[in-house]
């Protein structure tokens, strides 16, 4: 059996994606690299990276980030669907990642995930096997994981069961990782998995320790929410202020114009009487 196949421009491909993609609170982004997904904005984010080159830059870059709590953890996917509670996380992402694996263990991260996410796993890949290869140690990003960045094997919409919902585009890469043109456009899919608990019970309540990890993000919701608003007030207090400085600018530039005039004049008679 294979996924459910829709397809799409290359243009069309993300927003055909994106529309499919649910709100979630909590997201789980395995094998984020420097760049963690953006498709959707969670109120937890937690970026699994297993290189500690990437993590330094994540870490770095991140830094200034203030619409979310970011969390970084710097292990590979078996060190994290180990330690995550089943259930616990609303949404999984894989964005570049399953080809890097071998099969057998891209299998086993997938099953995984279906374990984790109480809402959805959303992955994208290339639509087959892509090489990708590094000869002089540096990656795409100038940085030295190359052995991260190797593809060891090549997926389609048949290596997915129809709980799965694959849009397809065949010539969406135009250029390989280092933007050289390809001789061949290669395809890429997402390949999107919809917890069917999720379709009919959005607010279905964990237990166990999936349940007190959600109470514990719906505390910080709160303290963010009480925190934003009195950020909103004092940024309103400040906004006035700024109003009154910008009109008490203008009557000393009105004042000081007055006085140097005035005291041109005096000086002006002055040297004349001299």
């Amino acid at each position: 059996m294979s996924a459910r196949i829709s397809h799409a421009e290359r243009e069309g491909l993300l927003a055909a994606a994106t529309a499919r993609m649910k709100p979630a609170d909590t997201v789980l982004d395995i094998g984020c690299g420097i760049n963690p997904q953006s498709y959707i904005r969670p109120f937890l984010h937690m970026c699994c990276e297993p290189s500690a080159e990437y993590v330094g830059c994540l870490r770095a870059s991140l830094r200034e980030r203030q619409d979310r709590v970011w969390v970084v953890l710097n292990m590979d996917w078996r060190g994290v669907v180990e330690h995550i509670p089943a259930g616990s996380v609303d949404s999984i992402f894989l964005v570049d990642v399953i080809e890097h694996l071998e099969k057998d263990s891209g299998r086993e991260l997938l099953a995984k995930t279906l374990d984790l996410a109480s809402r959805q796993v959303i992955l994208f890949t290339p639509l087959g096997f892509m090489p990708q290869h590094h000869e002089d140690g540096r990656d795409a990003w100038g940085l030295g994981g190359t052995v991260w960045q190797e593809h060891r094997s090549g997926w389609t919409p048949e290596d997915f069961d129809e709980t799965w919902e694959a849009i397809v585009c065949k010539d969406y890469h135009q250029a390989d990782n280092l933007n050289r043109p390809l001789k061949e456009p290669f395809g890429a899919f997402w390949a999107i998995w919809t917890n069917p608990k999720a379709e009919t019970a959005e607010t279905a309540k964990p237990v166990g320790e999936a349940a007190r990890w959600r109470e514990l993000i719906a505390a910080m919701n709160r303290v963010a929410d009480t925190r934003a608003a009195e950020s909103a007030r004092q940024m309103g207090e400040l906004l006035a202020l700024s109003r009154q400085a910008a009109l008490l600018q203008e009557e000393l530039a009105v004042a000081r114009t007055m006085y140097n005039s005035t005291l041109e004049g005096r000086i002006g008679r002055l040297i004349r009487r001299c």
